[in-house]
């Protein structure tokens, strides 16, 4: 059987879908082996979108039903006043571009400064997208009625064991990779103490941290075979004193 959704994007191509797409009963219509959209479906306005775009006929379509993620078709027109269509994978119910809420970041990134050994937190991870490990920063959602700051405690604590003294900066959200998600997360810089131990890690994480001096630190993002977050390569750089361009500002 071919799940496909007609009627919407460019033109009435159909295009394969998620089952889940919905109308305004809640109800899919299955239409010999297509899932064909009603004439009635229910469809949101986009309230937000960049500058450059008019999303005032805008109108998303919710393709997945998952537990962490999931994609939505958002349709927008462009310059030239044609109607297009983007995939973005969403953390939220509905796309932050529907919503307008961007002011809460979905994740933390910490960067912890180990005080007593004078040392940066880095971490080891296994990740399976890049069917290997990759070198970053203790990170992790922040979850319903949480802080930014006690996210980065529970997050510390349970990747590292380690325990936060001091809040550097706290950042706004940031994005990197808005081509195809709404994800932001708030860089937090910190200073820790404590032991290492992976103890309260959950049955998927696979983490190793580690406690590297500045040297270290320098030969690690020197490694072309390594691979990085990319928001933690840039501020390894930075502080090992690698930074291409710092000199010239």
């Amino acid at each position: 059987m071919v799940l496909t959704l007609a009627g919407f994007g460019d033109g009435n191509r159909s295009r394969p879908v998620h089952p889940t797409a919905f109308s305004r009963t809640g109800s899919v219509h299955l239409t010999g082996h297509r899932w064909r959209a009603p004439s009635d479906e229910r469809v949101c306005r986009c309230l937000s979108a960049p500058r450059e775009l008019d999303l005032d006929n805008g109108l998303y379509r919710k393709l997945t039903d998952l537990k962490w993620l999931n994609i939505f078709e958002v349709f927008f027109r462009d310059r030239q006043g044609r109607r297009r269509s983007w995939m973005v994978t969403t953390r939220r119910q509905i796309p932050k571009c529907a919503t307008g809420r961007f002011e809460k970041p979905d994740a933390v990134v910490i960067v912890a400064f180990h005080r007593p050994q004078r040392k940066l937190v880095v971490n080891r991870e296994h990740r399976v997208a890049l069917a290997g490990d990759e070198y970053g920063f203790p990170a992790g959602l922040v979850d319903a009625g949480e802080t930014v700051e006690d996210a980065v405690r529970r997050e510390l604590k349970e990747e590292t064991g380690l325990t936060v003294t001091r809040f550097l900066k706290v950042g706004p959200p940031v994005y990197s990779s808005a081509g195809m998600t709404d994800e932001s997360v708030a860089m937090v810089f910190v200073e820790c103490e404590g032991s290492i131990t992976t103890a309260a890690n959950e049955g998927t994480e696979q983490i190793e941290p580690m406690l590297l001096s500045k040297e270290e630190v320098t030969r690690l993002v020197q490694d072309p075979a390594k691979k990085f977050d990319a928001k933690a390569w840039l501020v390894m750089v930075g502080l090992t004193g690698q930074d291409p361009v710092a000199h010239l500002l």
